[in-house]
């Protein structure tokens, strides 16, 4: 029973450390992703005209700017090969949802294979 226990928890660490990484890591990159995906959407209002202003270009800009920062801070932290996995695709998927919810566009059925596709993704490169 002890040792069912200490794998469980053995396997509980270690997918934690491989999956999410460090905290410090961890807190910037989805810092990092949050930031560049509200830039994104920002800018994607803008280039719509939805937007009459030129503050959604600017503050876009902006909020890469500052995404851009804790992903520099992320980098420092972990390796690239793990938050550049964690940082396209939480961006893609947030972006998906955006272009989803925000702006009425339609998934095909090839999309989502591909959503779901690059979810495994970072799956396998985190083992």
């Amino acid at each position: 029973m002890i040792l069912k226990s200490s794998n469980i928890f053995l396997f509980s660490k270690i997918s934690f450390n491989i999956i999410f990484m460090s905290t410090a890591g961890f807190i910037f990159a989805i810092l990092a992703t949050l930031l560049i995906a509200v830039g994104d959407i920002a800018i994607e209002y803008w280039s719509l005209g939805q937007a009459t202003r030129n503050m959604f270009l600017t503050g876009g800009l902006f909020l890469y700017a500052i995404g851009t920062l804790f992903w520099v801070f992320t980098l420092k932290s972990e390796y690239i090969s793990k938050s550049i996995s964690i940082l396209t695709v939480l961006n893609l998927v947030i972006c998906v949802l955006a272009g989803v919810f925000l702006f009425e566009e339609q998934l095909s059925l090839i999309n989502k294979i591909g959503i779901a596709l690059s979810v495994t993704s970072v799956i396998l490169i985190s083992l």
